[in-house]
């Protein structure tokens, strides 16, 4: 409904972080996460959002990966939403960016709550241990901006 109302030219997404519960599968079995499966059906949904905010090619598409979390559970969700991710990108690449923020928050799948940023080590994750503070954000959004740049120019 929000793309047929506002056709917008590029769409941002950087959701996942709270899954890992079950999905209906097919002949409406529950699939459990992290499973071959679960991330095949997952891969499924996104895909579809992924084709619905392209706009048969029209538009481009910024989806943003999950930095590792500190929880070890939660990081096999978010593994498997990651993994997810790419392979539902292949068919569209060529208006689908999938920009990796779990190797710039989260080098090689290590936690950390703090970076350097502009010369200064700072504090980049929420007290959850999941999501993004402002100064995280902030660095993601420069990440989606510079792509930005490149796909529309400026």
């Amino acid at each position: 409904q929000q793309v047929r109302e506002h056709e917008p030219d590029a769409v941002v997404v950087f959701i996942g972080a709270n899954e890992g519960f079950r999905l209906p599968g097919p002949r409406g079995r529950q699939l459990e996460c992290c499973g071959p499966e679960w991330a095949a059906e997952y891969a499924y949904r996104v895909r579809r959002m992924m084709n619905t905010y392209r706009q048969g090619g029209e538009a481009r598409v910024y989806w943003l990966t999950l930095p590792a979390p500190r929880d070890g559970d939660r990081q096999e969700i978010a593994r498997a939403v990651n993994a997810a991710i790419s392979v539902a990108a292949e068919p569209y690449r060529a208006q689908v960016r999938v920009l990796d923020m779990s190797e710039l928050f989260t080098p090689g799948g290590d936690y950390r709550d703090a970076m350097t940023v502009d010369g200064r080590r700072q504090i980049v994750r929420e007290a959850d241990g999941v999501h993004l503070n402002g100064t995280g954000a902030g660095i993601a959004a420069e990440v989606v901006l510079d792509a930005v740049r490149r796909d529309f120019g400026g």
